[in-house]
């Protein structure tokens, strides 16, 4: 279901999330490799984890909706 979730967040949201939690990039760097600040660069972020976590509750449903018939 995350992989499913994950996918559908823009390149641009993959991307921020897997700089920033899997390769620890900070919001400063990330920043400097998008030409962008920080503070936007946190706006992006939190947008992409809002996105990603209004996707898993909507497959979780969509999951639940499907086992019921």
């Amino acid at each position: 279901r995350l992989a499913k979730a994950f996918s559908i967040l823009s390149k641009q949201r993959q991307e921020v999330l897997v700089l920033y939690f899997f390769f620890r990039y900070t919001d400063k760097k990330i920043g400097k490799n998008y030409g962008r600040s920080r503070t936007t660069v946190n706006d992006w972020k939190l947008a992409a984890l809002k996105q990603l976590r209004k996707e898993w509750a909507r497959l979780e449903h969509e999951e639940q909706k499907s086992n019921t018939f």
